[in-house]
């Protein structure tokens, strides 16, 4: 089926010209493309949603070495029935977690007899409960909490080790920094028990610490337990325009790159690769980019298509990072802006780059019961919305009547993660 059968969204055919344009001719290379008017939309939407933290590539860009690395210790461990222990470390954005997920969907779909694969971000659970989650997902039993789940965890991986040889589990423990700060004596528990398994639990942790393999490892090697570690490097200009071309792809009409040009594309991928080369920063300036584009009526006659050109896309960039500026605004906020905003990045985390109000609310309200955070009531949400527009942190679509106007940001999330990080109730809100 051609890429084109795919598409939800119909295309127009273009007019044939007296003399015939050559594929190659920059001409070609225009900067509208003309769509139907419902095409438009579609596009549009389906891009941002290609560009999404939510989104999940059919494969992994890049990476080949790594993946080939994790590949071959885990098919190791498996056919060999031994337990390994693998190290992950590296900045953020670097594509550890994806990667390492990428690899164990492969494991799965060879649908191996007796494996089982956990994965667990150590973000999202308090340490106290590691072993209840833990026994939960290993067993698919929920177990009491007045039980004592690390007796049950151990108890389990000795039945495992009485039964058939070809039970195992992959434990990926996602995020470990998290963990360590709070109790590091689990991180080390977790690593022995695996080599006390006896080829029945298999650990691969990941961090974005890279020092604390050291500290990590030091310790672990005094008692005879191996760690296999693996870094990490931060992406380079061309493997970051290769993923936010791959992504573009995903959606093309006819093979084409309708939405970026090709050196906004080269541009963005300079930029954050200078700043530490964070994929997911990438993908969330193309989301602005794109949200723009949308937002300020960039549709030409006969539904036309604009793209976002180099100028844009410096624009984007340059408010971007400002960093300082921006991270000290948001630090002066008080919580409830802070936690509506957190509402806001978080729906267009999920490819909603743009809301209403009351949808805007509504998210807000089950965020911050969700975390037990306070909350104000909605008659008073207007005024906080308001007052964070009059500063410069949000914009507001045109519509006939405010409450349907369209509330779209241009902070980003790594902005406002270094904002909260430190303020109590909505420091987790963005983990």
């Amino acid at each position: 089926m051609s890429s084109q059968e795919k598409l939800p969204w119909p295309v127009t055919k273009k007019r044939k010209s007296k003399k015939e344009i050559p594929e190659d001719s920059q001409e070609c290379n225009s900067k509208r493309v003309k769509v139907t008017a419902n095409a438009t939309r579609d596009l549009l939407i389906a891009t941002r949603s290609a560009f999404s933290r939510s989104a999940d590539p059919a494969r992994m860009v890049g990476r080949e070495m790594e993946h080939a690395e994790i590949t071959k210790f885990l098919q190791t461990a498996i056919s060999d029935h031994v337990s390994g222990r693998l190290y992950i470390a590296g900045s953020p954005g670097t594509g550890k977690t994806a990667l390492v997920h990428t690899v164990c969907r492969e494991l799965k779909l060879k649908d191996i007899e007796g494996l089982q694969i956990v994965e667990i971000n150590c973000n999202t659970i308090q340490p106290k409960n590691l072993y209840f989650e833990l026994v939960k997902k290993l067993s698919g039993m929920e177990i009491k909490k007045r039980v004592n789940a690390q007796r049950e965890f151990e108890s389990l991986l000795k039945n495992n080790d009485k039964g058939d040889d070809n039970n195992s589990s992959v434990v990926v423990m996602d995020e470990v920094d998290n963990l360590f700060e709070k109790d590091s004596n689990l991180i080390y528990s977790l690593f022995e028990y695996s080599a006390l398994a006896d080829g029945k639990m298999t650990l691969i942790a990941i961090a974005n610490e890279i020092n604390l393999d050291k500290r990590l490892l030091s310790r672990l090697s005094a008692k005879n337990v191996t760690v296999e570690s693996l870094t990490f490097k931060s992406y380079k200009p061309s493997e970051i325009s290769a993923i936010i071309d791959d992504r573009l792809k995903s959606v093309a009409i006819n093979g084409e790159n309708l939405l970026i040009e090709s050196q906004a594309v080269e541009l963005c991928a300079r930029k954050v690769a200078s700043e530490g080369g964070d994929a997911r920063q990438a993908m969330e300036l193309c989301m602005l980019a794109l949200q723009n584009l949308d937002n300020k009526d960039h549709h030409g006659k006969n539904d036309e298509i604009g793209k976002v050109t180099l100028t844009e896309m410096s624009k984007i960039l340059s408010n971007a990072f400002v960093t300082n500026k921006t991270v000290q605004r948001l630090r002066e906020l008080s919580i409830h802006q802070q936690a509506m905003l957190c509402s806001l990045i978080l729906m267009r985390r999920n490819g909603n780059t743009s809301t209403t109000q009351a949808k805007l609310f509504t998210f807000y309200r089950g965020l911050c019961k969700k975390h037990s955070a306070p909350l104000i009531n909605q008659a008073q949400f207007p005024d906080l919305v308001t007052a964070c527009e009059s500063i410069g942190l949000l914009k507001f679509g045109r519509a006939k009547r405010n409450e349907d106007r369209k509330i779209i940001t241009d902070i980003l999330e790594s902005d406002l993660r270094e904002a909260i990080k430190d303020v109590p109730h909505v420091k987790n809100f963005l983990k």
